[in-house]
């Protein structure tokens, strides 16, 4: 996926779909919002009155763009308003996985609460998350080429295009951390996972593997109890991005899941 800052009017914007977080105290359309609302046709308040979105009931809504250049809008229920960057985190997320399936190469976000860089920095990695799908690791019989369509770019109007290139690598990070959470352990033994952790070393981490014998003799004896249920020899993992915290996982073991490096989040890919 990709992040762009996008300067454009959000009557203005062409995407396939325009999200709109809807707050609490947006009932009556003021400012802005009532704007676009005139500049779609109507579409937002018909929306409403019909019922087909309601901020007390409803996550969300994806009605005919009426008027405007982008050809959908996506009703987002944002809640009360003043939550800063989690709230944007989650809007972003509900809304890339909300069109997931669908046929939507641009999406356009207009965050409406006054978010500062931080926020759409938030509002990116979010973005991201929501267009994660664990089962693309394996994949399932049932998924065909349109059930696994993902939005493939996200404008976030108005926000800073320094916010979202670190988003971007946020995000990468944080998908890389699942992928290996969520493969299964015979498939990522703990031999594989050092191999992994190692692999952390090209992006600037320092990175220490131990086998049973170093863990014998620092003393992890209840690391290596758990360890010897199982077929493979336990391995530790001690990786450490310069000038940042120490971080450690263990791989192998009966019942242990073997991910630790993994948790470390976002690998230094700029």
């Amino acid at each position: 996926m990709r992040l762009r800052a996008e300067s454009s009017a959000p009557s203005q914007v062409r995407a396939d779909v325009l999200a709109v977080p809807i707050y609490k105290d947006d009932l009556e359309l003021p400012g802005e919002l009532g704007e676009l609302n005139s500049a779609s046709g109507g579409a937002i308040r018909q929306a409403i009155d019909w019922g087909e979105f309601n901020v007390v009931e409803h996550p969300s809504a994806l009605i005919d763009g009426g008027d405007l250049p982008s050809a959908h809008i996506l009703l987002l229920n944002a809640g009360s308003r003043g939550r800063g960057g989690w709230n944007a985190r989650r809007i972003a997320s509900v809304a890339t996985r909300r069109l997931q399936g669908h046929d939507v190469a641009r999406l356009a976000l207009w965050l409406r609460d006054g978010e500062d860089a931080d926020a759409y920095q938030a509002a990116g990695v979010g973005a991201m998350a929501g267009a994660y799908r664990p089962t693309d690791i394996y994949g399932r019989v049932r998924d065909t080429d349109a059930l696994r369509r993902s939005v493939e770019e996200v404008a976030l109007l108005g926000a800073p295009a320094e916010s979202l290139a670190a988003a971007e690598t946020i995000g990468e990070g944080v998908a890389w951390g699942r992928d290996l959470a969520n493969r299964a352990a015979n498939d990522l033994y703990p031999e594989k996972m050092g191999e992994v952790a190692r692999e952390l070393e090209a992006d600037g981490c320092s990175v220490e593997v131990l086998d049973p014998d170093q863990m014998r003799k620092l003393g992890m004896g209840c690391l290596i109890g758990v360890g010897q249920g199982a077929a493979v020899p336990h391995l530790r993992a001690r990786h450490q991005v310069e000038g940042g915290p120490q971080h450690q996982g263990a791989g192998g073991g009966a019942g242990d899941d073997p991910v630790g490096p993994a948790q470390d989040g976002a690998r230094r890919r700029r």
